[in-house]
């Protein structure tokens, strides 16, 4: 049973007309499933493993994204541990929209504030201009680990990571001061300016400067997970939609500083209430003079307006709010409950066009012990150090159990194993086996 006060605002945010459509959508019909295509990885067959036999169509507003016919065991299919895709919900697959905008403005500087498990991040890594910097944060730390493994399996280790508070980031860059590395397990942060930092590579550094991007995808009251999650319906209260409106306003307001005049922030939740959609965009006009950025207009001025325009926004059964943003409804649009909404901060910026790139540092290729280091295994930039073996998916699956393999006629030593072709990681073979050197934490805990 649905929330009373739920409906409420949901025909408040929706209309009249359409209400019932999407009720009858979270009630009685089952969630899309969909993936999104790793460009940094050729994939030949789309989606490998399990998955590749499962009949896809496009998402009309990803040209990454597939729906799938079936949900497969995605556990079971090597490539997905590989990199070679990322399990994601359609709707929020529309942050592609944002692919032409940060490559014709030549967005240098990019932030993911609430960024785990690293879909979103995952998605800005495969749009963003070439050598540009992405920084990925999550506030709480406990969820740090689960998005720096995803970010390294998608295969670019230039990404740092970071563990700070949305006011961490204001105060480091009015220090002008370089992030620091990363405190020991156990050690506490002391204050929201100081930054626990984790580089995927581990010859970068962190220098944190007023950014030309940021992506808020805030934490919410997650009505659009209701027929995803029955369990979000329990915990569902009008409270708590106060509190969660109440925690964006403070979290946007926190990192507003840190974006640079001209400079623009995609808003999102997967939410349908106006009071953590619409009238947060209200409230950030109102407080900070920001602006809606015009897609239509965007598109239409660089000639691509056949790639996403008022028209298509309707076939695809997006609404446009009030205040200039896209809503998902279930039963309307072919995926789950999502706001987005882009805005420019006043003033003006050097936008700076064309594809520029700038030098990444050598990276650390090995530990201290002359071991390969496990994650130079995914990289999209492995340079074929230590030969490669590919496997099948029985030892694929064996390998990612971290079990020992027997690689009859392979090379010594240690080696890189792949699975059509996307690197797993590594082993060392003694002849009589090949040692499994996937990091213990990465294994796979059901059996195969």
């Amino acid at each position: 049973m649905l929330p009373e006060k739920f409906i409420e605002y949901l025909t408040e945010a929706a209309g009249v007309s359409d209400t019932p459509v999407i009720l009858d959508a979270i009630q009685n019909t089952k969630p899309k499933v969909s993936v999104r295509i790793n460009p940094l990885k050729v994939m030949s067959m789309g989606v490998h493993g399990d998955a590749s036999g499962v009949p896809t169509t496009p998402i009309p507003w990803c040209k990454d994204g597939l729906y799938l016919s079936v949900r497969p065991v995605f556990t079971l299919d090597p490539a997905l541990h590989a990199g070679g895709y990322y399990v994601q919900e359609p709707s929020s697959m529309f942050l592609a929209v944002l692919e032409p905008v940060l490559n014709i403005l030549n967005c240098r500087n990019l932030l993911d504030l609430c960024a785990s498990p690293g879909g979103k991040t995952t998605h800005l890594i495969s749009m963003m201009p070439r050598g540009a910097q992405l920084i990925a944060n999550e506030v709480i730390r406990t969820r740090v680990a689960t998005l720096k493994e995803n970010v390294i399996k998608w295969g670019d280790h230039t990404v740092v990571v970071t563990n700070m508070d949305p006011d961490g980031f204001s105060k480091q860059i009015n220090k002008g001061e370089q992030g620091t590395h990363a405190k020991k397990s156990g050690s506490k942060r002391q204050d929201s300016s100081e930054v626990a930092f984790f580089s995927v590579d581990k010859s970068a550094g962190c220098h944190i400067s007023p950014f030309d991007f940021i992506l808020v995808d805030a934490p919410c009251s997650g009505e659009g997970m209701f027929r995803k999650d029955p369990s979000a319906i329990v915990e569902w209260s009008e409270e708590s939609v106060k509190m969660c409106a109440a925690r964006q306003k403070r979290i946007l307001a926190d990192i507003w500083t840190s974006l640079k005049p001209g400079g623009l922030l995609a808003y999102s939740t997967c939410t349908f209430n106006l009071y953590e959609n619409d009238r947060n965009i209200s409230w950030l006009k109102a407080e900070f003079g920001a602006e809606i950025f015009d897609l239509y207009e965007f598109y239409r001025s660089n000639s691509i307006e056949d790639k996403f325009n008022r028209k298509l926004v309707n076939e695809w059964g997006i609404r446009p709010t009030k205040e200039g943003g896209f809503q998902f409804f279930p039963g309307l649009a072919e995926g789950e409950g999502f706001f987005f909404a882009l805005l420019k901060k006043p003033g003006n910026r050097q936008w700076a066009i064309g594809n520029g790139q700038q030098a990444v540092g050598n990276r650390q290729l090995a530990m201290g012990n002359g071991q390969p280091d496990h994650e130079y295994a995914l990289s999209i930039n492995y340079k074929g150090e230590w030969p490669s073996v590919e496997l099948s998916k029985e030892d694929a699956l064996k390998y990612l159990s971290r079990n020992a393999l027997r690689l009859e006629g392979a090379p010594m030593g240690y080696l890189r194993v792949t699975y059509n072709g996307l690197g797993l990681g590594f082993v060392k073979n003694v002849g009589s086996r090949a040692n499994n050197l996937l990091p213990m934490n990465w294994r796979i805990r059901m059996d195969v």
